[in-house]
C-alpha cells in the first residue's frame, strides 16, 4: 500500500468517525442516514414558480409582442372610426325604454281589472323579501360588524342619489303602479306615486347587501339576495316604477360605491372607531348594553374582514 492510499484511508476513517459516534449508556446511534436534508423554502419555490411564469412568457418574442399589440390598437382604432357611422339619430317625442317594452304583456296583465291578486301578491314578495334583507343585513351588522364598510357605502350611494334626483326627473311612464298590495305597509319600501327613478335604490342597496355577504363569508345568505335581485328588477320594471336604465345604473353605481369603501375600509374604520369612542365616553357606564359598543365582545379596532 502506498502512502498515499493509506492517507486516502485515514482520511475517510476520519469522516466517518465524524458522522457516527458510538452508543453510550442511553445515547442514540447517529449514522448519515439520519441527517435530515435541507428542506426547499417557500421564497425559493415561489422564485422557481415565478421563473417558469416568465419563461413561459418569453415564448413570445419582444417582436411578437409589439405586433400582437399594434393589431389591438389599429383593431380599436378602426373600431371607433366605423362607430362614427353608426350613431343613432332617432328622434322621439319621450323616453323610449325598449326593455321596458318588451315587458309589456307583463305589464298589461297586471292592470287588467281581475289580476288584482297576482299583482298585489308580485309586489308584496318583492317588498317582504326587501324587507327581510335589511333586516337581517344591517341587524348582523349592528351585533357582529367589526366595520364601519357598510354604512359608509349606504351613505355615499343614497346621498348620491338624492343629489342626482334633485337634478335628474323623468316621466311617469303609461301603466305605472306602485301601491301598498293588499293595503299592508313595507318597513323599508314606500308606496304611492313617486318620481324618483333615477337611479333605483331597490337595486342597489340589494348589489351593496350582496357584495357584503360575499364578503362576510355567507354563501348562501348571498345567494338568496341574488334570486332577490333578480326578481325584484324585474317586478320594478314590470310594475314602471323605474325604467331598465334606472336599474341598470342604481346596479353599476352600488358596485362602485362598495368596492370604493371596500378599497378605503381601514381610513373609514379609524373614523369610525374616533366617533364610537366619542359616543361611549358620553354614554357611559351604559355602553355595555349596546352592542356596538360592547368592548369586552366588540373591541373597537379596526379589524380586515
Amino acid at each position: 500500500m502506498t502512502i498515499q492510499e493509506e492517507n486516502q484511508q485515514n482520511e475517510e476513517f476520519t469522516h466517518r468517525e465524524s458522522c457516527e459516534e458510538k452508543p453510550n449508556s442511553g445515547e442514540i446511534l447517529l449514522t448519515p442516514s439520519h441527517i435530515s436534508l435541507p428542506v426547499q423554502s417557500e421564497a425559493a419555490k415561489t422564485e422557481i414558480t415565478d421563473y417558469s411564469i416568465d419563461h413561459s412568457a418569453s415564448m413570445f418574442s419582444d417582436k411578437m409582442k409589439r405586433l400582437g399589440r399594434s393589431v389591438i390598437f389599429f383593431g380599436v382604432l378602426i373600431a371607433l372610426f366605423a362607430g362614427r357611422f353608426g350613431v343613432p339619430d332617432n328622434e322621439v317625442a319621450c323616453v323610449q325604454d325598449k326593455v321596458m317594452e318588451g315587458l309589456g304583456f307583463a305589464n298589461r296583465f297586471i292592470n287588467t281589472p281581475g289580476n288584482e291578486v297576482y299583482r298585489d301578491l308580485m309586489l308584496f314578495l318583492s317588498s317582504f323579501m326587501l324587507d327581510i334583507i335589511f333586516m337581517v343585513t344591517l341587524g348582523y351588522w349592528v351585533l357582529h360588524g367589526k366595520s364601519g364598510r357598510l354604512p359608509a357605502c349606504l351613505a355615499m350611494f343614497y346621498g348620491t342619489r338624492a343629489i342626482v334626483q334633485g337634478l335628474w326627473m323623468s316621466p311617469f311612464p303609461e301603466g305605472n303602479y306602485w301601491y301598498a298590495p293588499f293595503g299592508i305597509p313595507s318597513f323599508v319600501v314606500p308606496y304611492g306615486r313617486q318620481s324618483d327613478f333615477f337611479f333605483s335604490g331597490h337595486s342597489g342597496f340589494l348589489i351593496i347587501c350582496i357584495n357584503e355577504w360575499h364578503k362576510l363569508k355567507f354563501p348562501r345568505m348571498r345567494n338568496f339576495v341574488i334570486v332577490s335581485a333578480i326578481y325584484t328588477m324585474l317586478v320594478l320594471v314590470i310594475f314602471r316604477t323605474h325604467y331598465s336604465i334606472d336599474v341598470f345604473t342604481g346596479v353599476v353605481f352600488a358596485e362602485l360605491c362598495y368596492t370604493k369603501a371596500d378599497k378605503y375600509r381601514e381610513t373609514i374604520d379609524k373614523y369610525w372607531v374616533h366617533y364610537l369612542n366619542k359616543l361611549r365616553n358620553f354614554v357611559g357606564p351604559k355602553a355595555a348594553k349596546i352592542p356596538c359598543l360592547d368592548t369586552e365582545n366588540y373591541p373597537l379596532t379596526p379589524q380586515k374582514v
